[in-house]
């Protein structure tokens, strides 16, 4: 396979750009997969809808591509590409589930308060993994209260506390001092 063999991980984004300004479109395309699903999951955990994850992260690599020559090496590519990503995601319409869900705290703990509070002993056999559900629900529980922050916030949780980013690639990501992240 030419683009494995030509463009493998021993290549530096810095090179693949390089490349991919010089007209590579192998080295264009290298470059964008190495970076889509990082994009695709931040997008997905920031509008919890499918369709408009898949359509920030086309958007956001359309902008990349086309300001391309622009990137300087000021900081990292991917850091670069972050930075177009999280200033789109900002900007993005809210998603449905924003608009549908209650989004304050106060709101959110009600409705948790008001759910049928069922015990469910290891002995029963409900046909079910109730381990998987248990996680399930966790989840569910968190990607809920994260709709109670708003957008800056909840980009800030994501990358600190899902995807475990440093206090200095989140300050450098978000174009911050890593104090005022960490306080974030």
């Amino acid at each position: 396979n030419p683009f494995t063999s030509k463009y493998g991980k021993d290549r530096t984004d810095e090179f693949l750009v390089a490349d991919s300004l010089a007209g590579d479109k192998l080295a264009l395309e290298n470059l964008i997969l190495r970076h889509q699903d990082w994009v695709y999951n931040i997008a997905m955990r920031m509008v919890y809808n499918t369709e408009d994850a898949k359509d920030i992260t086309q958007e956001v690599f359309i902008k990349v591509i086309t300001k391309l020559s622009t990137f300087k090496g000021e900081s990292s590519f991917r850091t670069w590409v972050y930075r177009i990503a999280f200033n789109h995601i900002l900007n993005f319409k809210k998603s449905s589930a924003e608009l549908t869900r209650d989004t304050d705290f106060e709101s959110y703990g009600n409705s948790i308060d008001n759910c049928p509070d069922y015990e469910i002993h290891s002995e029963m056999n409900l046909g079910f993994n109730t381990e998987a559900v248990v996680e399930e629900v966790k989840l569910s529980c968190m990607y809920g209260m994260l709709l109670c922050l708003d957008r800056e916030q909840r980009m800030v949780f994501i990358l600190g506390l899902l995807f475990g980013v440093t206090d200095t690639v989140g300050a450098e990501l978000l174009d911050i001092s890593k104090a005022n992240f960490r306080k974030k």
